[in-house]
């Protein structure tokens, strides 16, 4: 089940990176950043069809499939807690010898300390 809604307005990674693969939440799907994707990085976007595969956004026309970890989160929500599994620096995509694999960690003391302080 998507995690965004149709409507929902997300914000795009500032550190989104051209050709790295981002999963939706769960790991089951991933997808790759292209050229054409970039120039909407740090952008508020609007989801304009959610599929469990990925979404699609208004600004691109629905032309690229669009993941989770591509996303801040939502663009009225930045505040976090402990304890919180969706947070900015700790959604991305890692590679493995075996392939790859998604990465979420949940959000620690030290963390949200870090995160107050900046």
């Amino acid at each position: 089940m998507p995690k965004y809604k149709v409507g929902d307005k997300v914000k795009v990674k500032d550190n989104l990176a051209h050709r790295s693969g981002y999963c939706m939440a769960g790991g089951h799907h991933s997808n790759s950043v292209v050229p054409e994707m970039l120039r909407l990085r740090g952008k508020t976007v609007t989801i304009k069809e959610a599929e469990d595969a990925g979404y699609h956004i208004g600004e691109d026309n629905g032309a690229w499939c669009w993941t989770d970890d591509m996303f801040c989160g939502a663009a009225h929500s930045q505040k976090y807690k402990v304890g919180d599994d969706d947070w900015y620096p700790c959604c991305h995509f890692e590679y493995h010898p075996e392939g790859m694999a998604c990465n979420s960690p949940v959000i620690t003391d030290d963390d949200f300390s870090r995160i107050l302080m900046s």
